[in-house]
């Protein structure tokens, strides 16, 4: 019986050493959650903290930035301006381009147009013209004039009026 005694012995006191390990690790959890829990309560008093921090850095912030405000502002409209009249600058050259464009274009059109409506009327009235140029180059075959027209009598011009046109020649 002795061995049983001592074999229940050694059982309670091994059962002895785990829960006294237990008890070890729960109080260092405790600790643990303890601080955690400290930690947890100061969270927003950090937070307020913190936030008071950033209004403080923004106000900050936005007294320093004040100088610069109206030079910044006068800069950017000063490049606008420059970007503006850039833009002005470039449409005027691209429209004057355009505009010679267009105008070749249209007087190859405009010539295109005269060669085919008023060439064939031009060509006949320069054969016209160079008929009674022809006719009138030689009196002899008009027939009017038998001595140079200074001496000619004014009644020996009538029938001039009467020719209205070359082919009247």
């Amino acid at each position: 019986m002795n061995r049983s005694t001592t074999a229940r012995e050694a059982l309670a006191a091994e059962l002895f050493e785990d829960v006294d390990d237990l008890v070890k690790q729960v109080a260092s959890l405790t600790t643990r959650v303890e601080s955690l829990m400290t930690k947890v309560q100061s969270l927003p008093k950090t937070m307020d903290q913190a936030r008071e921090g950033m209004r403080q850095a923004a106000f900050m912030l936005d007294t320093r930035l004040e100088p610069f405000r109206h030079p910044l502002a006068a800069e950017m409209q000063k490049t606008r301006h420059i970007a503006v009249k850039a833009f002005i600058g470039q449409t005027n050259q691209v429209a004057s381009e355009e505009q010679v464009r267009q105008s070749h274009v249209m007087t190859l059109a405009a010539g295109a147009i005269l060669d085919k409506e008023l060439e064939p009327r031009v060509r006949q009235f320069s054969e016209t013209l160079q008929r009674l140029v022809d006719k009138a180059d030689d009196p002899g075959r008009l027939g009017l004039f038998e001595a140079p027209p200074s001496r000619l009598p004014p009644s020996s011009l009538v029938g001039l009026s009467s020719i209205s046109s070359a082919d009247d020649l």
